[in-house]
């Protein structure tokens, strides 16, 4: 993707409204992220909660993006059509997120507009030497 790309994205409200041909694109993808382990770039929708008292806001699950396909923008507008979703479409008022400590993702999510909200210090045992915190984040207002 260069500089120059605008994406765009569609909603398709039901299976049936998604073309023969991307749905077999949309299909390979998923085989080729499941088997790899990772997304070329697939934040999970935000979670609104049954809850009343927390039904304003939603929890946004595991975004990951392939390293292959880093550093072209499509995290950035992933996330951007996520807040916008969440807030125009779902009516959220704020998104919640955790994150894993020493990657920079706090960096990436705070240029998008979320802040850190706390931590759970080593939370997060990716090894028997490598333990770190994982980060609560809030974007808020969306």
């Amino acid at each position: 993707m260069t500089e120059h790309q605008e994406l765009s994205f569609t909603d398709f409200r039901r299976r049936q409204d998604v073309p023969p041909l991307l749905r077999q694109d949309l299909i390979d993808c998923w085989v080729e992220v499941t088997n790899a382990g990772g997304a070329a770039g697939f934040p999970f929708p935000p979670v609104t909660a049954v809850e009343p008292l927390i039904r304003h806001w939603g929890s946004v699950h595991h975004p990951q993006s392939r390293p292959g396909y880093r550093g072209r923008g499509i995290g950035v507008a992933l996330m951007r059509e996520l807040r916008r979703v969440a807030r125009d479409e779902l009516g959220l008022e704020q998104l919640h997120l955790a994150v894993r400590g020493r990657m920079g993702l706090e960096d990436f999510y705070c240029r998008l507009g979320w802040r850190e909200v706390g931590r759970w210090p080593n939370k997060l045992r990716l090894a028997p030497d490598d333990t770190r915190d994982e980060v609560l984040m809030m974007l808020n207002p969306l």
